[in-house]
């Protein structure tokens, strides 16, 4: 049950008195540090949002699907990254995305030619 002191010094800090002992936890801090993680999540599903319309556009212009599904998995990773799998899954994608670029063409396929 934690105990908040919002006079004084003690403002903004729980005191949680438990079996263990008396932990003094700073909200403050734990706040920022939410708040900071929760912006940098939503930075990263933005960024791999943009990531996506790229690469997409690349991979109709270059006729290399690769690039699609790097795309597409690289955003499910951002996307998951809030419960730590998604760091796994975007390595993942930087993985496709390094095969991506050493197998799309030299030159760009005519207008009309089907998709590879």
């Amino acid at each position: 049950m934690p105990l908040v002191m919002n006079s004084g010094r003690w403002r903004g800090v729980a005191i949680y008195a438990g079996v263990f002992g008396v932990a003094i936890v700073d909200l403050g801090a734990l706040v920022e540090v939410l708040a900071y993680f929760i912006i940098t999540w939503i930075t990263m599903v933005i960024a791999a949002i943009f990531l996506r319309r790229s690469f997409n556009a690349i991979a109709d212009k270059l006729k290399a699907g690769l690039f699609k599904t790097t795309a597409l998995v690289y955003l499910i990773g951002a996307i998951l990254l809030i419960v730590l799998i998604g760091g796994i899954i975007m390595f993942i994608a930087l993985i496709l995305m390094i095969i991506a670029f050493f197998t799309m063409p030299t030159k760009l396929p005519p207008a009309g030619s089907p998709t590879a």
